[in-house]
């Protein structure tokens, strides 16, 4: 359960922006005082349609700071009495951080959540993104998470090494063929340098490492394998590598690549930012969907000027040797 305690004399009708994705199991104390009290149609709208249940509370009292006395006071004592949930006070006065640090400390035995935010769609942006700090990442951006890890794995192609040590019977084979392996340059030499097919043969049996001589055949084929994912994560990192430009001074790498994809699809497929709040509210759920539209509106239309038409990225294909 969330609690959100409004200073209507500090945020005024601007505070609520968010009211309407809060549910039912929500609750909001709208504090107000003869200098605040009066609200925006339009926000007066939003309260009448949220679920959440609200509560007015009107400051009797006259006096510097006294609004902001009583918000602390049922503050707290909201904690003490449920023990669990979170806590927000809507206001930019900054003098509320302390009480709040202090309630959060104090009360650390309950697993509560407590901040000071200026308006409820940001402190649900906040809580989105504490939330998914320890989230495990989801399966269809397993591609972005390994995309940094590509060398990872040029250092996996070692592993058909042991297989040829493990049995006696191919250690035996070896001069055999290593013998082949010889042949086989000869012949290629050959065809390609006719002129000097015999100066390149003696070159090759001379001066030959034998260890190199098994390696050589065995890395081509490796290559040719792990070359495809390589090349589709780097694909894939180039493709989303603006959200994380764009995003990256908004939200943590982690929920970055949580999202990527599906703000990727949604850049890629809508025309506006009307279109963009429909699609993440689809997708995400109400709470969710709008911190998310909440979090990226602004840098829409750079997104959309900066996302890759097509995939840029022209990779070199392995050359097959004759």
């Amino acid at each position: 359960m969330r609690f959100f305690f409004i200073d209507l004399e500090n945020v005024r009708s601007e505070g609520l922006e968010g009211v309407s994705s809060l549910s039912d199991s929500d609750m909001v104390f709208i504090y107000y005082s003869e200098n605040a009290m009066n609200l925006s149609i339009p926000t007066l709208e939003n309260l009448n349609n949220s679920r959440a249940s609200k509560k007015f509370i009107k400051t009797n009292y006259i006096g510097k700071n006294a609004m902001d006395f009583q918000i602390v006071s049922l503050f707290g004592a909201m904690i003490e009495r449920n023990r669990q949930g979170s806590y927000y006070i809507i206001s930019q006065d900054n003098g509320f951080r302390s009480a709040v640090s202090f309630c959060e400390s104090y009360f650390e035995d309950y697993g509560i959540t407590c901040g000071v935010y200026p308006t409820i769609i940001s402190a649900i942006t906040a809580e989105m993104k504490n939330s998914l700090k320890n989230a495990p990442a989801k399966k269809k951006t397993a591609k972005q998470a390994a995309a940094p890890q590509a060398p990872a794995a040029k250092q996996a192609q070692p592993a058909p090494a042991p297989e040829e040590a493990g049995e006696p019977e191919k250690a035996q084979e070896e001069p055999a063929a290593k013998k082949k392996s010889r042949r086989r340059r000869r012949k290629s030499s050959q065809n390609r340098q006719e002129t000097a097919a015999d100066a390149v043969n003696e070159e090759i049996i001379e001066e030959e490492d034998p260890a190199s001589a098994d390696k050589a055949p065995e890395k081509e084929p490796e290559a040719a394998e792990t070359a495809p994912e390589a090349q589709e994560e780097t694909q894939t990192a180039d493709k989303l590598g603006y959200i994380y430009t764009i995003l990256g001074s908004l939200l943590s790498q982690k929920t970055i690549s949580l999202y990527a994809e599906a703000i990727d699809e949604a850049v890629a497929g809508c025309k506006n930012r009307e279109e963009l709040h429909t699609y993440f509210r689809e997708h995400f759920g109400e709470d969710e969907g709008e911190a998310l539209f909440k979090v990226t509106q602004g840098d829409f239309e750079r997104m959309k000027q900066e996302r890759p038409k097509k995939s840029s990225g022209r990779r070199r294909r392995p050359r097959r040797r004759s």
